[in-house]
């Protein structure tokens, strides 16, 4: 039924169906009258510009680890004055447990990659038994079995994986040390996991950041998509001004980076830690 309804109306129609019956779902899966409660009184603030707040945030990262395999170009991580680590499950939920009562989902990761922290499966798990959804973002250059399985088990909801290519010569431009095959073997092992589990979670999302030197791939990407069996493709542009890397095609040059852009409030202050 999904092949035909994609031919039908379109891929990026059925990918955009597909995330948004998710998020609708996710929504009401996860719910509580203090949540609705919360997420009220926090979008009244915001509405209003509050700088003292009531509200406690409902969208939340709370990075596991800040360890990483790859170099990405102009990843935040070379910035970082902190050092790197990784946080057990008991670390994690010092962390967690003071918002969890009024959190939605939450992403545990964000400059690193989350598979490398060995209790990422545990800490999934726990953020599910508290009634929480679950994001997670990787560049799948490592990924096992019995990974695989685990994640899958632990009810991880949405697992968005950046490829950004369709070819080992332009991936590593941007994904540096990275592997693309290993990549698309992975991603390939994690859908026939979540097959043989019969599991509908997670629903897997490819995503390909356009830069000017990929942008010619943006079609074939569709098919790459398609032969995997991924639930979801995400196209969307780069954040940077350097112009070596901002497409020609307009459509892809990101908001902030046009003279259309309008000055809006930054929601993260409000809604998200």
């Amino acid at each position: 039924m999904g092949k035909k309804l994609m031919n039908l109306i379109g891929i990026d129609k059925y990918y955009l169906m597909r995330q948004l019956s998710l998020y609708a779902m996710l929504f009401f899966k996860y719910n509580s009258m203090k949540k609705i409660t919360n997420l009220i009184k926090c979008e009244y603030e915001l509405l209003r510009k509050k700088t003292v707040l009531k509200s406690k945030p409902y969208v939340v990262k709370l990075e596991a680890n800040n360890i990483c395999n790859l170099d990405c170009e102009f990843c935040y991580r070379k910035t970082l004055k902190y050092g790197f680590g990784y946080a057990s499950l008991e670390d994690f939920k010092k962390m967690f447990d003071p918002l969890k009562d009024c959190m939605y989902y939450c992403a545990p990761h964000y400059l690193g990659e989350p598979f490398l922290n060995k209790d990422m499966a545990k800490i999934l798990s726990y953020i599910h038994k508290n009634n929480v959804a679950t994001y997670i973002s990787s560049n799948l250059n490592y990924l096992t079995e019995d990974i695989a399985r685990d994640v899958i088990n632990s009810g991880l909801d949405l697992l968005t994986v950046s490829v950004d290519a369709v070819d080992q010569e332009t991936y590593k431009k941007y994904r540096k040390g990275g592997d693309f095959n290993l990549v698309i073997k992975n991603l390939k092992m994690l859908v026939d996991q979540k097959k043989k589990l019969k599991s509908s979670t997670p629903l897997i999302e490819l995503q390909f950041i356009v830069f000017k030197y990929n942008e010619h791939q943006i079609d074939r990407v569709h098919e790459l998509a398609k032969e995997i069996g991924v639930d979801s493709l995400k196209i969307r542009p780069g954040i940077i001004d350097d112009n070596e890397w901002i497409p020609k095609n307009k459509k892809y040059i990101s908001r902030l980076y046009t003279k259309n852009n309008t000055k809006k409030t930054c929601w993260w202050l409000w809604r998200t830690a």
